[in-house]
């Protein structure tokens, strides 16, 4: 290494310190390694990387070991490498056996690719949700976004990162918002860690399938061996055949004596013992254990579990802090403020076709249209990102019914929205006034509210000026449900 590397030793011994310094001599002499007896943010920022010891032999630091990993993950430090000794956890970068020197020299790729890519990362410390994780990743290559099973949790898998850096979201909402992230390109899936089946009312994995009667669908069902007679055609279970230790039927008296020629045995074998029906196979009722409802096995709702990696947009963000984007192809895929200023400058040039025709048409006009979240600070904040994702899905659902295919949206942040309307009239602006009021109306009970304005456009003179004008109504404070402004 160029520079001196400085890592924190966290619960070690004297004797393991004794020996990891020693070790690190002999490895890489530019590390420099100081004994930490717990970990505190306000005076980490000298370490560029932490190591745990766990030592199972102590009940206290076999409990608090793991937790350290969680705090420092969670702290400002959490993009920084963390190798623990003793103990597996989801979210360390390496584990290590001993303080030997063979154990050691695998660290220091480790150690030495975290410093040269930190040098060159673009992306603001200070970043939302996504941003983090794209840091996270592009930090150290190796580094994935895993699931865990945890049988404490009713969906049964969790992603330990997004527990910690988006606590109020559930699993479920992890996994759309990740999946969200996988088709803008930031992340990429990896591999399929697990596939659930999961209740539709509560999400939960924790299922009960039944066989039960497809009649009566009673869950008093049993499997009997029955006989058909080809003499007479009666058919029962096989014990109102036995007589004498020999197969004869009790209704015409026929000896059975081959099967396949004087008897068989039927298809069906279940019997309800509630209704006496017989059946080839039961019917399949789902019970969910944790709210008590019956489902069918078809409306279930399948989770697929993936790993997840650095995206091919993600690693052009982490080097360059932008990427390319093409103009928009639906409300699904918003534009970046950039490109979405471009749009609208183009919207409003005077030279241009669509503008030109659009002045022969006095009755329609341009807009911009403004979303603010407002509620609750606490779930609107940044860290809750996919608490939101929910709530953002069913209300571009409901609106996107209600806009021309022109409309193009812009994600300003995780609480600001911008819309570009073109050629709306005043009905069509009223229709939609109208929408978002029923859908402010039908949230009342939710933490959540939505702002919305208007902005009737003109023409700014040019990029720059348009530019510096959405910036400007992005940063003005919505009061009202629903405003028009000019």
């Amino acid at each position: 290494m160029k520079s001196t590397f400085c890592i924190a030793v966290i619960g070690a011994s004297k004797e393991q310190f004794t020996q990891l310094s020693a070790s690190f001599e002999v490895v890489e002499s530019e590390v420099q390694v100081r004994a930490l007896d717990r970990f505190d943010e306000s005076d980490s920022e000298q370490f560029n990387a932490f190591v745990i010891v766990g030592d199972l032999s102590k009940d206290s630091m076999a409990v608090s070991a793991p937790e350290t990993v969680n705090v420092i993950r969670e702290s400002e430090h959490g993009l920084k490498p963390i190798v623990t000794l003793g103990f597996e956890h989801p979210l360390s970068d390496a584990l290590i056996s001993s303080f030997d020197e063979t154990q050691l020299e695998r660290l220091i790729p480790l150690f030495y690719h975290y410093t040269q890519r930190n040098e060159i990362l673009s992306l603001n410390a200070h970043a939302n949700l996504i941003e983090r994780l794209i840091r996270y990743l592009w930090l150290v290559p190796e580094r994935k976004i895993a699931a865990v099973k945890n049988m404490g949790l009713v969906e049964a898998y969790h992603y330990p990162l997004l527990d910690l850096w988006s606590p109020s979201s559930t699993p479920s909402q992890q996994l759309a918002w990740l999946n969200k992230q996988e088709d803008a390109q930031w992340l990429s899936q990896d591999a399929n860690i697990a596939r659930t089946r999961n209740c539709p009312g509560c999400q939960s994995a924790l299922l009960n399938f039944v066989d039960c009667c497809p009649s009566c669908h009673s869950i008093d069902i049993h499997t009997e061996r029955a006989i058909h007679c080809f003499t007479c055609g009666h058919v029962a279970a096989e014990q109102e055949f036995q007589f004498h230790e020999r197969l004869s039927c009790k209704n015409c008296h026929t000896q059975l004596r081959h099967i396949g020629t004087d008897y068989d045995r039927p298809i069906e074998n279940m019997r309800c013992r509630s209704c006496d029906a017989m059946s080839i196979d039961g019917q399949v009722k789902v019970f969910c254990l944790s709210c008590d409802h019956e489902y069918e096995q078809h409306s279930l709702v399948t989770n697929n579990y993936f790993s997840f990696a650095l995206g091919d947009r993600g690693a052009e963000k982490a080097q360059y802090g932008t990427v390319t984007q093409k103009l928009a192809e639906s409300l699904d895929a918003p534009l970046d403020l950039e490109r979405f200023a471009w749009q609208t400058a183009w919207l409003i040039e005077p030279t241009n076709a669509l503008s030109q025709a659009h002045d022969k048409n006095s009755v329609s006009k341009h807009y911009c249209l403004k979303f603010t979240v407002a509620g609750d600070a606490h779930f609107v904040r940044g860290n809750s990102e996919p608490a939101l994702l929910d709530f953002y899905n069913e209300f571009l659902t409901r609106l996107a019914s209600h806009l021309n295919t022109s409309v193009v949206r812009c994600n300003v942040d995780d609480t600001l929205w911008l819309f570009l309307l073109p050629n709306y009239d005043e009905a069509d602006v009223e229709k939609l006034k109208n929408t978002i009021e029923s859908i402010s109306q039908d949230a009342l009970d939710s933490p959540i509210e939505i702002l919305a304005t208007f902005y009737e456009l003109s023409d700014k003179g040019g990029l720059a000026e348009t530019r510096t004008w959405l910036s400007s109504i992005a940063e003005q404070e919505l009061v009202s449900t629903v405003e028009t402004k000019g």
